[in-house]
């Protein structure tokens, strides 16, 4: 049985190999019929007598082919059909040399070539198969020859007028022809160069056979990974437009910077108040006011070198506030790659809070209310027993002059004690400025005591010196500094005492408030700012001041820290910026 052929793992090219050989052989009956026609007819140079049977072969051949090509299309076992193809024409080629000449001819040569096919389209082993039988063939001429068997059609090289050399070449091949000896010789030659021949064209078939079969698991390889690389560039594509999707449909603005902080990519959301999409390909301190670009530039400048990871900046757009977040982009190895900024727009939340602000700072004055209420009682009680004596002893002149200075002590007093509930009952106005700390830090302490010390607690005001001022809202800070005592005094129990302390600290100024209070648990620190979280009662608590508190400290540029042990009490530390946050109006283009 003849094995599949090994030159190819795709049976489409292997089923191409009987089709390419019919299309040789037609090559070779046409050489055939040239020589024929030329060498037997024209020259003389092949005998008389063996033309008729050399057409003979030359038909079978072609009748042979015609065959083979209706076949070749219809093999199953390209192999096979290959290998009597070769046996075919080995037994034909023979026939033609034994017409023209035996082993003397010089187109003996053609058994190689049959060789060389077989090493490429048969396995190895057939290659010195068919070597072998082409030896037995050849020698089988030979052999006939020398024992006169059959009979023996030399070539004529000289033709019907041939010159003396080529009638000398003819006796020549004629006694080579008989001579054992040269036969011997000649076999021998045949066969060791048909065997080198077939050991050479299998070891090289072999080689590319083996140079073919990985090239094509490579071409496998890379048609799998194009493939795969198809497949992930549709991915990417894919979730290129679904990221670009959500970017677009993204109700807060989104810029992405690169490495030089030139705009390569907004949302429309980003464009409906900055306009970027103009300044692609541009610095994005084009989007920025002239005045704002060293400030901007030397932000930008920290984040590229990775001494911070984002900073915020308030931009004005006409009647809107925009809240805008820089944040630096970086790989695994830490490499800056540029930065995005996302713009959202506050101006609702700013409002919400302000009138949340509001209402918690009239609840904070009714928290107080009581111990003011007894504040203005006692000038009242003054002035009505001053009203009385006045009454009894209205002829008196040093008594009605030293009731008038009590009158108008005391009604400066009440007057103090309602503009100040005055100042903190009304919604903030103005734009923030300049804002001394220890004076509403004094001004708070002053509305507080009185019910501090209804509640016997004992406020304790340890100020590190006159606090530089800040840029802040003086109401704003009033009502951080107002929630966070009503805060301690509704921790500390009677006899406890709440000490309030401030200093500067680097770039920012602190106010400490400390209380001998409860504390607060652990579990609950991170939550302690979140709006509607209390610890406390129903009654007491709405769970908005503190976190009304931090947002009004971050919106002055600070911060509010705590730090708290249950048992012991806590401290709320208020950070103020010396410096005020980064806020610009935005450079609308019409």
């Amino acid at each position: 049985m003849v094995k599949p052929l090994l030159d190819t793992s795709d049976g489409a090219v292997a089923r191409e190999s009987p089709l390419w050989f019919t299309r040789l052989r037609w090559g070779a009956v046409g050489g055939l019929v040239l020589m024929l026609s030329v060498g037997g007819h024209v020259l003389g140079i092949l005998d008389a007598a063996a033309l008729p049977y050399l057409w003979m072969l030359v038909a079978g051949l072609a009748a042979g082919n015609v065959v083979f090509r209706a076949r070749a299309g219809r093999v199953e076992r390209p192999g096979r059909e290959v290998l009597i193809q070769v046996l075919f024409d080995l037994v034909v080629l023979t026939g033609l040399l034994a017409l023209s000449g035996g082993s003397l001819n010089p187109f003996a040569f053609v058994y190689a070539f049959h060789v060389v096919m077989a090493g490429i389209l048969l396995p190895g082993g057939w290659a010195y198969r068919i070597a072998g039988l082409s030896s037995v063939l050849f020698v089988g001429l030979g052999a006939v020859g020398v024992a006169g068997w059959l009979p023996q059609f030399a070539l004529r090289f000289g033709g019907p007028d041939s010159i003396p050399l080529a009638e000398e070449i003819s006796r020549l091949q004629s006694a080579l022809g008989g001579s054992l000896h040269y036969q011997l010789s000649t076999a021998a030659a045949f066969i060791t160069s048909m065997f080198v021949l077939a050991f050479f064209t299998t070891t090289l078939a072999g080689r590319l056979r083996e140079h073919r079969r990985k090239a094509e698991v490579l071409a496998a390889t890379l048609s799998s990974k194009a493939d795969e690389l198809g497949l992930a560039e549709a991915q990417v594509r894919e979730e290129k437009a679904k990221l670009l999707a959500t970017y677009q449909s993204m109700s807060d603005g989104v810029i992405l910077l690169d490495r030089e902080n030139r705009i390569v990519f907004s949302n429309a959301a980003a464009e409906a108040f900055r306009r970027p999409g103009r300044h692609v390909g541009r610095p994005v301190l084009a989007c920025h006011p002239e005045m704002a670009h060293g400030r901007v530039q030397a932000e930008l400048e920290s984040l590229r070198k990775g001494r911070r990871t984002s900073f915020h900046r308030l931009v004005s757009a006409g009647d809107r506030t925009f809240e805008a977040t820089y944040t630096s982009v970086r790989d695994a190895a830490d490499q800056h790659l540029g930065i995005v900024i996302v713009s959202r727009d506050i101006t609702d939340r700013l409002e919400m809070e302000k009138r949340m602000a509001h209402q918690e700072r009239l609840s904070s004055l009714a928290r107080v209310a009581a111990g003011l209420a007894h504040e203005v009682g006692n000038p009242l009680s003054s002035l009505m027993a001053r009203l009385r004596l006045l009454e009894e002893e209205k002829d008196d002149p040093a008594t009605v002059e030293e009731s008038l200075v009590v009158l108008k002590r005391e009604l400066m007093r009440i007057s103090r004690i309602v503009r100040d509930m005055s100042d903190f009952s009304r919604p903030a106005q103005g734009e923030p400025g300049s804002c001394l700390v220890g004076t509403v830090v004094r001004d708070v302490l002053r509305l507080v005591e009185p019910d501090a010390r209804e509640r016997g607690v004992h406020l304790e005001c340890d100020l590190d010196g006159e606090l530089p001022a800040v840029p802040a809202h003086p109401d704003h800070l009033r009502q951080i500094f107002l929630n966070l005592l009503i805060n301690a005094l509704d921790a500390t129990p009677a006899g406890g005492r709440i000490d309030v302390a401030g200093g500067r600290r680097d770039s920012k100024v602190w106010v400490a408030f400390r209380d001998t209070g409860h504390g607060v648990p652990s579990e609950l620190l991170p939550r302690i700012f979140e709006p509607f979280f209390t610890t406390k009662t129903e009654r007491k608590g709405t769970g908005l001041g503190l976190w009304v508190s931090y947002s009004l400290a971050r919106a002055q540029g600070g911060t509010i820290e705590i730090s708290s042990e249950p048992g012991a009490g806590s401290t709320f530390t208020v950070l103020l910026a010396l410096q005020p946050p980064l806020s610009e109006p935005a450079q609308v283009e019409p």
